[in-house]
């Protein structure tokens, strides 16, 4: 509905009156502020969901939310070009900017885009604004700070170009309650090295709050946006930009701590920044410096740890006045398990006089990291509830606090480490866990070779020798993890942790590694290797080796002895890129995986892993409906066979020869023979995982917890997710809510675990819970107008409704997508017309689906999602003619 001035002043007071009400009463006073003006109604629902602490520009919500709607120059870019830039989605908007999810075809990477809004590019003060967070972030490079690409204009219109971010910002970590406080510490101390950088620069921030801390699925967090910060004079370095938030900031994750009323970032003369988190000399007007920040991180850290405000007040300015006169209550107040030295960092960050505060981030930086220690090294004690959280974000700035000194001499001597085969008693440890060895330098060039030097070790470790290593979907998530050898080998239950690091010195690449007991964090065996190109293939065979002698083991024999073959050093470094890509999640880096693994092959056509890597891509990409099966499954099956006559010492190629058997060719008892077979050579997680996956999805969910229960000694971290999805299709729904929520918290990157575990709340009935899951699945994903559309129609229609009004648009999206040459599997549309409400469509696709050759037929006959078509004679027919096991 379009709006003159006199309209929008009517939004804007009744917006004035609405916000200053607790959420509440917000209903009530809408009902008679509304009456029947239902779009009036649906404009300030709207409004007060987006009435957020905006650090965009230090002004209005409402007025800045008004200008935006009414704006008709924030054209939907999407499906377009900005210069060079294809536009994808949009992902939200600020007070100044509007923010897109691009692709940049020159250098093939997703990036964010953040746009000026026209009318505000016609106001220079918001223009120097915008401008203003571009220099900040630009004089600034460090990992915990968002990385720009460049600045520019297109069309008139200024534009920010930046790294895309997917996670999450701390409001949505903190929103479920206080987080441990090995977590609360570690992101706190990861922000402050972010601060302590652009202090080195002479930039403030000002406006240091969870909404501009986003904590990435690897546990890196980045501080987010510039927008206020005070910056140095136009002497200062050359700059960079900062980018715009993630499709993941947005409003429901912004609504304040637990319990705390809403207020908007204020401006009174050279006030700015957001209430909740202002020092007191920001609040004042007064000049501000690098301890500004340091009272806002503060306050950031003090919720985190007590799930509270430092300073919770019913209005705004009865805030104002805690911030300049209340002492809040120490964290151990609030919390039993906060240890004396967390009261006193608190306290001295928190200091009313900045003089009483750390000078800058980077001093609050060092306490920090001694806190991390001294915790460590005195483990305080979890609530069962903390103890039973797996970590949520794993971090990747060190490898583990038992390692820190050996760490800091690794950096310290260019990856000089411990030699010799240490104190301990080897014998003792009999499980293992291996982390992703890192880069040494803190940034990434080298993750592909660390992650798959690491991957390979698994593999050598874990054949033949009696050693139970665990899979890597379970140990990679704590690369550089902050968390001590003795917590993550409590998680994974394994009695050594492996971690090291990864450098390149001149040709040569120098890899640190150490072996640390995980009972008490003693160091049982270091090594250093120095290795050029051409010796790197079968660098992890002579670590495995010395790990197995440190070890007393004996040596492998049969299917784990190496293979004969050694790989060119250009097929070795293709292949892991192969798998570095291979195993993220985005379908960019599935795509480009099968690049990297056929280059591999081109350039050494006998390297056995290539053939498997690029069986894999074939194999799961046609069984999960994303290439089509005439083309791609006799290309899985060819591979496959071929890697196995290449070596046939590979169980998890029998992951693909048991798709084609089940999936192309619908011949169940042969599908089990190859998952047999494959087991034969060693209990492979990926085969395990599987099989009880696909003996759970036929109903036979005794067998299926069997297989679980063999595959949890290897990939402990994932048990929740598989024991959930085999109960929800084994009929026991109600027993897989608890795993869900889980697999959930223990991996919020997985959106498999996630829609889970919306599935599993829609058919218990909790269907706000629900709605809420699949909300913030959609935003994590880049689709956050589904988000809103979602939460928005479920508010006014109700479940069904919203569920419908999003499959809709998602059945729009599928043919947008095959228009483009995609393929589709029948059972998207099925699912989605069945969503809709479209009975009869939905048939016409489940039966077509019935009739492809993927793993959908299975969820088609068990998912409970599907129980509506299930009394349809066809469907009950089609069903018949599978003779599914079960």
């Amino acid at each position: 509905m379009t709006r003159d001035a006199t309209g929008w002043r009517r939004v804007e007071e009744l917006f004035a009156v609405a916000v200053e009400r607790a959420p509440e009463e917000r209903g009530a006073f809408l009902d008679g502020a509304c009456g029947s003006d239902r779009e009036l109604r649906e404009e300030l629902e709207s409004l007060l969901d987006h009435d957020r602490e905006d650090s965009f520009l230090a002004s209005s919500a409402v007025e800045e939310a008004a200008r935006a709607l009414a704006s008709d120059g924030a054209a939907d870019l999407v499906g377009r070009r900005l210069g060079r830039f294809e536009v994808v989605a949009r992902l939200g908007a600020g007070g100044m900017g509007e923010v897109y999810l691009a692709v940049d075809p020159k250098l093939e990477r997703r990036v964010a885009l953040k746009l000026l809004h026209r009318d505000a590019a016609r106001d220079p003060g918001r223009t120097r604004g915008f401008r203003r967070e571009a220099l900040a972030a630009s004089a600034l490079n460090h990992p915990n700070i968002l990385t720009v690409y460049e600045i520019d204009t297109c069309d008139g219109a200024d534009l920010l170009v930046s790294e895309l971010v997917e996670g999450v910002t701390l409001r949505v970590r903190t929103s479920a309650g206080p987080l441990a406080l090995s977590d609360a510490v570690d992101i706190a101390l990861q922000a402050a090295r972010g601060l302590a950088a652009a202090h080195a620069a002479g930039i403030v921030h000002r406006d240091v709050k969870p909404e501009n801390l986003m904590i990435r699925g690897d546990g890196l967090v980045k501080v987010l946006d510039f927008g206020v910060a005070k910056s140095p004079p136009r002497s200062a370095p050359p700059p960079r930009v900062e980018p715009p938030p993630s499709a993941d900031a947005v409003p429901d994750a912004e609504a304040g701590p637990p319990g705390e009323p809403r207020e908007t970032a204020t401006r009174s003369g050279e006030v700015v920044g957001t209430l909740s988190y202002m020092s007191p000399e920001q609040v004042r007007g007064l000049t501000v410096d690098a301890r500004t920040d340091v009272w806002s991180l503060g306050v950031v850290l003090y919720e985190m740890v007590t799930g509270a405000s430092p300073f919770a007040a019913d209005t705004a300015s009865d805030r104002l006045l805690a911030i300049l006169e209340r002492a809040p209550p120490p964290p151990s107040a609030l919390r039993d398990d906060v240890p004396p030295e967390l009261d006193r960092l608190l306290a001295r960050a928190l200091s009313k006089d900045r003089k009483g505060r750390h000078a800058d981030a980077a001093e609050l930086a060092g306490e920090l990291e001694r806190l991390r220690s001294a915790m460590a090294v005195q483990p305080v004690a979890e609530d069962a509830a903390e103890r039973s959280r797996s970590p949520q974000a794993p971090r990747r700035s060190r490898i583990g606090l038992a390692a820190a000194s050996l760490l800091a001499l690794i950096l310290a001597t260019a990856l000089v480490v411990w030699r010799g085969s240490g104190a301990g008693t080897p014998a003792r440890i009999d499980s293992v866990a291996v982390l992703p060895f890192v880069d040494a330098g803190g940034h990434t060039e080298l993750d592909y070779l660390g992650e798959g030097i690491s991957d390979h070790l698994i593999r050598s470790l874990g054949s033949g020798t009696g050693l139970r290593v665990v899979a890597r979907w379970s140990s990679f998530p704590y690369r550089g993890t902050e968390l001590s050898a003795s917590e993550v080998g409590r998680r994974l239950q394994v009695r050594g942790v492996l971690a090291g690091r990864v450098a390149r010195r001149g040709d040569q690449v120098v890899l640190g590694v150490e072996l640390v007991d995980a009972r008490d964090g003693s160091h049982v065996w270091g090594e250093q290797y120095e290795r050029r190109a051409e010796q790197l293939a079968t660098l992890h065979e002579v670590i495995a080796g010395d790990v197995r002698r440190a070890l007393a083991l004996d040596a492998p024999s049969g299917a784990a002895q190496p293979a004969k073959h050694v790989p060119t050093p250009e097929a070795y470094d293709l292949y892991l890129k192969g798998r570095y890509h291979w195993n993220r999640s985005a379908p960019a880096d599935f795509h480009a995986s099968r690049d990297f693994f056929q280059r591999a092959i081109e350039s050494d056509p006998d390297y056995a892993l290539a053939w498997a890597g690029l069986s894999h891509y074939y194999s799961f990409g046609v069984a999960n409906g994303v290439l089509p099966p005439a083309e791609f499954w006799p290309r899985a099956e060819q591979t496959a066979r071929r890697a196995l006559a290449l070596d046939s010492r590979q169980p998890e190629v029998y992951n693909t020869l048991a798709g084609v058997a089940l999936y192309r060719d619908r011949d169940w008892p042969r599908g089990e023979r190859e998952f047999s077979k494959g087991l034969a050579l060693g209990e492979s997680a990926e085969l395990l995982n599987h099989y009880s996956s696909y003996v759970g999805a036929t109903g036979r969910t005794g067998e299926a917890l069997a297989l679980r229960e063999r595959a949890r000694r290897v990939d402990p971290r994932r048990d929740d997710f598989r024991y959930a999805a085999i109960l929800y299709f084994g009929g026991r729904v109600s027993e897989a809510l608890e795993p869900a929520r889980r697999a959930a918290a223990v991996d919020p990157s997985s959106r498999w675990a996630r829609a889970l575990l919306g599935d599993v709340l829609a058919a218990l009935g909790r269907e706000g819970e629900a709605i809420a899951v699949w909300a913030d699945l959609h935003r994590s994903a880049e689709r956050p107008e589904l988000a809103a559309l979602l939460e928005r129609t479920h508010r006014t229609a109700g479940f069904r409704a919203a569920r419908a009004a999003v499959a809709r648009r998602r059945l729009e999206a599928i043919d947008e997508q095959v228009a483009r040459g995609a393929h589709v599997a029948a059972y998207e549309r099925a699912r989605e017309h069945l969503l809709a409400g479209d009975r009869e469509a939905a048939l016409e696709w489940a039966l077509q689906a019935f009739e492809e050759p993927n793993r959908y037929v299975l969820v088609l006959a068990r998912d409970p999602t599907f129980a509506p078509l299930r009394d349809d004679a066809r469907i009950r027919a089609a069903i018949a003619r599978l003779r599914i096991p079960g």
